[in-house]
């Protein structure tokens, strides 16, 4: 069994510096949870791919499970409750329909997002996936067009689900009822 901290990869010479590498490095973190292929059975919420390597968002009870990289072997898989996770749900005005969720590393966080064009006919949904380091953007990565399956939208009633309603004024989740709108809640 492999000690904590161990990527089983053997000792590699020093790299060195290239311009843009740090924002690949940071998606290469060693695993924060399992990996596994892409979501099991129906578990998926939301799946698109960024260049050859796929994005995914999975339920499994009340855990989101964010995983990156090839569908067999993702680079990166990491799980938060569904109760804690950090979700901004679509504000109900202009034009486009954005949602976001986000999931924490060790100093790092890696929001996913997605923006649907509420007035172009047809127009696909975009999506993809920001990493910061602290507060410093280190990493702006777009889903290739064509390939979102669907919008971030579900999380929210998920969270819904669990008792929980957003409260703009303070832009978080709390638990109560959220009104006649449960997205939209005055609360």
């Amino acid at each position: 069994m492999p000690k904590q901290g161990d990527t089983g990869f053997p000792d590699r010479v020093p790299a060195r510096k290239v311009p843009g590498m740090r924002a690949l490095a940071l998606l290469l973190i060693p695993l924060a949870a399992p990996a596994g292929a892409a979501c099991p059975d129906d578990s998926s919420l939301f799946a698109c791919q960024i260049g050859a390597k796929r994005l995914d968002i999975c339920q499994s009870g009340k855990v989101l499970t964010y995983s990156f990289g090839p569908s067999a072997r993702p680079e990166l898989s990491l799980a938060e409750p569904l109760e804690t996770i950090a979700y901004l749900p679509y504000s109900g005005f202009g034009r486009s329909r954005t949602y976001s969720v986000t999931f924490q590393n060790d100093g790092h966080s890696y929001e996913v997002w997605s923006s649907y064009d509420r007035i172009g006919e047809g127009a696909p949904v975009s999506a993809g996936v920001t990493v910061k380091e602290g507060r410093a953007t280190v990493a702006e990565l777009t889903c290739n067009a064509g390939t979102v399956t669907r919008e971030l939208e579900g999380i929210g009633f998920l969270k819904q689900d669990l008792g929980q309603c957003f409260d703009w004024e303070s832009s978080s989740w709390r638990m109560g009822p959220c009104g006649q709108n449960p997205e939209f809640c005055a609360c």
